[in-house]
């Protein structure tokens, strides 16, 4: 792929490289409203190669390999499922462990912070963004396997989207609270830290993405379908 090619691509899609979706087949344009809201997952959605601009069907022979991953990752392989997972991140998340465990041991976790080139200097104080990013992500990526409808998945992208407006001000407040929350989850890969904040680098200082497109507190409502409550959802943790 050219570098012209994935120039496009960011512009079209988001991503420069959206190899496992069809984007030569239907896609479709989205307006302001859920765009804004899966800007929430931009970094996961850049570093899987998933278009969040535009909704675009995965390539039927990539489909086996997304449901395999799904299931080894998240032990998701059914819509139930993928409702349970969502509703564990809405609810808990790794917060419910690791922000405590950040609030005992600071000084501690402020060292290694340091380590990866984004967050050493931001300050950290909540890890929260961890899971609201995935909340939005993991709904998408259901969907496009054919897990989730549209009305569910939309659904939830949009109340990750809105925790992330409860708790922070801006994008580089969810970036840092997304990345600290990765570090605290697997520390040993710092490679892996290193990519992601250089995604949200990009993201942050970039033109033609997500966030320079989505201004963060421009989010009116948007989704009007019937909510797909489930048993637990709505008592969370910060």
């Amino acid at each position: 792929m050219t570098t012209q090619e994935k120039g496009t691509n960011i512009i079209l899609y988001g991503v420069p490289n959206p190899e496992d979706y069809d984007i030569v087949g239907p896609r479709i344009t989205l307006n302001e409203g859920p765009k804004r809201a899966l800007a929430t997952g931009a970094i996961l959605f850049y570093n899987g190669g998933q278009p969040m601009k535009r909704l675009v069907p995965l390539k039927p022979e990539q489909k086996s390999k997304h449901l395999a991953q799904l299931a080894e990752w998240w032990g998701i392989e059914s819509a139930p499922d993928a409702r349970r997972c969502l509703a564990d991140l809405y609810d808990y998340g790794h917060r419910a462990v690791l922000q405590p465990r950040f609030a005992q041991n600071e000084a501690y976790w402020r060292e290694k912070f340091d380590m990866s080139d984004f967050l050493r200097g931001r300050p950290v104080t909540s890890v929260a963004g961890w899971d609201y990013a995935r909340i939005v992500n993991l709904a998408y990526w259901t969907r496009n396997v054919g897990l989730l409808d549209d009305d569910s998945a939309f659904y939830y992208s949009d109340a990750g989207a809105r925790l992330a407006l409860e708790r922070f001000s801006s994008w580089e407040e969810l970036a840092v609270s997304f990345l600290a929350g990765r570090f605290m989850w697997n520390p040993e890969d710092l490679d892996g830290h290193q990519h992601l904040g250089a995604i949200a680098n990009y993201l942050l200082d970039s033109p033609h993405n997500v966030w320079q497109e989505c201004p963060w507190q421009q989010y009116e409502t948007w989704w009007d379908q019937p909510l797909p409550r489930i048993e637990g959802w709505g008592s969370r943790v910060e």
